[in-house]
């Protein structure tokens, strides 16, 4: 359900449709929603979709060695792009100063639109190159005529400290001070920007997820509930691809895109990992019985091995069936089986253990004369074979 097309932070966008992200995933995203704009653009429908390429500026040796890699990427990443010099970045915008501008990256590919026609009927008017500063924060590009320049504090402020406000109240008042790192980045780019005259100052707000990645996916807590959100700033950029990946999981189930890293999730990186999915398969021929006294399972190549034997009520009847249950191990602090897994030691330690091999690799190694002790000592490299009643494992 859309409770309403165009709220967020949409109102107040740039426009700006990149296709270089940070991951693949988001890249493919965006290159579908560059697609559709073109589609429906060849089809008569207007879009305000134009390709007019975007520039990205270096101040440092670090951000053309960041460009470098950028160029090399985009070769396995499918997008045309090209290193230029200062001389070439005036050329292609000439009200830049270049004094301090070591070079910048060409991106062609790029694009701009209007966000509130992208929202209603999918962009409409034709807007000149788009300007982007990393190493200043700002961004640069012309609209109706006028020139829109905004960008992104280093140090961002904190807002509704006390209660958060509703969603028609989402741009926060005008804060000069907080403005003026990114005015000062602004002129020193444009000079002739202090000669232009102020038509309005938006302080508005955007959507970042703690990671900075997207949150595009179907809501772990509820079946069928799907969220797009968290796309800082880059939304226009991300609809098209975003709306196709969401369609698909809606209709399919599932979408051609790899979109895990995006997914509504924050899973920590816990010691002991074990998969979810594709689990009770490789089985022991005593599987059941492991199972049915208490056994919790972890894989290795796919085989389930018994990690620790879960301490059975005894009111439980004997015949009672046992679910399948896997070893997570879901904290970095002592583990909940640590005093399991201790009596388990000290029973086969002081007393007498069963352990279940059949899923170990075996070599049968037979011969007809003596050298049979020969032969195992040179494979597990000891320099005598054990007594008759002892075992000696050695990996291989």
């Amino acid at each position: 359900m859309l409770r309403r097309v165009g709220t967020g932070s949409r109102w107040h966008s740039s426009g700006l449709v990149g296709a270089f992200k940070p991951t693949l995933a988001q890249v493919r995203l965006t290159q579908s929603s560059i697609r559709l704009l073109q589609d429906l653009e060849s089809k008569g429908r207007p879009t305000g979709w134009k390709q007019c390429g975007s520039l990205l500026l270096a101040r440092t040796r670090d951000r053309m060695t960041v460009y470098r890699r950028m160029k090399s990427q985009s070769v396995s990443w499918g997008i045309p792009c090209e290193l230029v010099t200062p001389k070439k970045c005036q050329e292609l915008w000439p009200l830049l100063n270049v004094d301090d501008v070591l070079g910048g990256l060409w991106i062609p590919g790029d694009g701009v639109g209007d966000p509130h026609l992208l929202c209603m009927a999918l962009m409409k008017e034709c807007i000149e190159n788009v300007i982007r500063d990393p190493d200043g924060y700002i961004y640069l590009r012309e609209r109706d005529g006028c020139i829109l320049a905004g960008g992104f504090e280093p140090i961002a402020k904190p807002v509704y400290e006390e209660e958060i406000t509703s969603m028609a109240q989402r741009c926060v008042p005008e804060d000069w001070d907080h403005f003026h790192v990114l005015l000062q980045q602004l002129l020193k780019r444009v000079p002739s920007l202090s000669q232009a005259v102020l038509h309005k100052l938006c302080n508005g707000l955007e959507a970042f997820s703690p990671d900075c990645k997207w949150i595009v996916g179907e809501a772990p807590e509820m079946f069928n509930y799907h969220v797009a959100a968290g796309m800082k700033t880059v939304g226009i950029s991300a609809a098209g691809g975003v709306a196709e990946a969401t369609a698909d999981e809606i209709v399919d189930g599932y979408t051609k895109y790899d979109m895990y890293e995006l997914g509504v999730h924050y899973g920590l990186p816990y010691p002991f990992h074990e998969f979810e999915t594709g689990r009770n398969l490789r089985l022991s021929p005593i599987y059941p019985t492991l199972r049915d006294n208490g056994a919790v399972f972890g894989q290795v190549m796919g085989y389930e091995r018994p990690t620790w034997f879960e301490t059975l009520d005894p009111k439980d009847p004997p015949d009672k069936p046992r679910p399948f249950k896997v070893a997570y191990t879901k904290t970095f602090n002592k583990p909940h089986w640590f005093d399991t897994v201790q009596r388990e030691y000290w029973a086969c330690r002081e007393r007498v253990g069963l352990a279940d091999y059949s899923s170990f690799t075996k070599i049968d190694i037979q011969v007809h004369d003596d050298s049979a002790d020969n032969t195992t000592n040179a494979v597990q490299g000891v320099d005598e074979a054990p007594p008759p009643s002892q075992r000696v494992s050695d990996p291989l």
